[in-house]
């Protein structure tokens, strides 16, 4: 079952402060028009998010498109750390994940507007939690999400987030501190060979999260780094 989160703890408070606090650092970034990985473009317009993919040369383009009416969480699209985890999906699901994709299962972890989440179920993902400590943002997932993605959507803490089930791929996209502090949790939330795609993690910190995963049995096994930022794959041996 799921332990919702009470808004009125302490906790629930640090998270609407750090978001209160970072709000004018990452509105204030100046996005790339277009941001390209090895395999996947991730290009955003107003509220419109598209993700081209292409698996090889000489392949067909795969574009997947959807909008964002509520922005008023993190993830719009345009910061370093959610254009890097949204190109990471994309080759996760594409040439990571062997299970057909109407089996997978998704977790997002801090889930914000519900970008990563939502990105997913476009691409085929059917079986999606998410969840965010931050009323706001909760709120703001919930109503981009309602009526229109296989998302179920909560307000909760990671501390305190107890699904009842495992999941093939899981989406953090948090600052550096929290993802080292809860490695052990992440990892736990995986089934065996799963993959945990991480972001919101500054470049001298890299080595840092890299160990930690490391020593709950996560391997890295892709990464980006675009503005000072680090993105990584891990997967659970």
């Amino acid at each position: 079952m799921f332990h919702f989160f009470d808004p009125d703890s302490a906790t629930a408070f640090t998270e609407l402060s750090y978001f209160d606090s970072i709000k004018e650092e990452f509105e204030a970034i100046v996005p790339q028009a277009v941001y390209g990985s090895h395999k996947a473009h991730i290009h955003v317009a107003g509220d419109s998010i598209a993700i081209d993919f292409v698996l090889a040369l000489h392949e067909p383009v795969i574009r997947y498109e959807f909008s964002l009416p509520y922005i008023n969480a993190f993830g719009n699209g345009r910061h370093p750390t959610t254009y890097m985890c949204l190109a990471l999906l994309a080759e996760t699901l594409h040439t990571g994940i062997k299970k057909d994709i109407n089996e997978i299962s998704l977790l997002d972890v801090g889930t914000g507007t519900g970008i990563l989440a939502i990105a997913a179920a476009v691409m085929g993902v059917k079986h999606i939690d998410a969840f965010d400590a931050s009323i706001q943002a909760f709120e703001c997932a919930r109503k981009n999400v309602q009526g229109k993605f296989p998302i179920q959507v909560t307000c909760a803490d990671i501390q305190n987030f107890n699904p009842g089930r495992k999941y093939e791929i899981i989406t953090a996209n948090l600052m550096t501190a929290l993802i080292i502090a809860n490695t052990s949790i992440l990892s736990s939330l995986l089934m065996p060979e799963g993959y945990c795609i991480v972001s919101g993690i500054i470049d001298e910190r890299k080595n840092e999260v890299i160990e930690a995963f490391l020593h709950h049995g996560c391997i890295l096994k892709d990464e980006q780094t675009s503005q000072g930022w680090f993105a990584g794959v891990f997967q659970k041996t």
